[in-house]
């Protein structure tokens, strides 16, 4: 956790936070979606009989689609990240020696 905070409080933006925070986010969901669909499905068996059975099947669906889209946008964040850390190295590997490098010529 302390190596997730300090990522997020690096103002430098030397240091890569996306997969410390997508596994905090990750998991903070999970926790949501369940706490969501117990909610859901106790509110719906007291609202009356029919209604729970209703949401004791729609509740864990919903929440199974909801864990299902957060994940996908959780791995297309980390996907591009890696994807920008390669293609880095490789414009790294392909500059002629004694080049300046893009980041010291624009100040970031």
């Amino acid at each position: 956790m302390d190596k997730t905070f300090g990522m997020l409080t690096d103002l430098t933006f030397r240091r890569v936070a996306t997969p410390h925070v997508a596994k905090l986010l990750y998991v903070t969901t999970l926790v949501l979606c369940v706490l969501q669909a117990i909610l859901a499905i106790v509110g719906g068996f007291a609202s009356g009989l029919a209604t729970g059975i209703i949401s004791l099947v729609a509740a864990p669906v919903v929440s199974f689609f909801l864990m299902c889209a957060v994940r996908i946008l959780l791995e297309s964040a980390i996907a591009l990240q890696r994807s920008t850390n390669y293609l880095a190295e490789l414009a790294r590997a392909q500059r002629p020696a004694g080049a300046i490098p893009v980041e010291e010529r624009s100040g970031i």
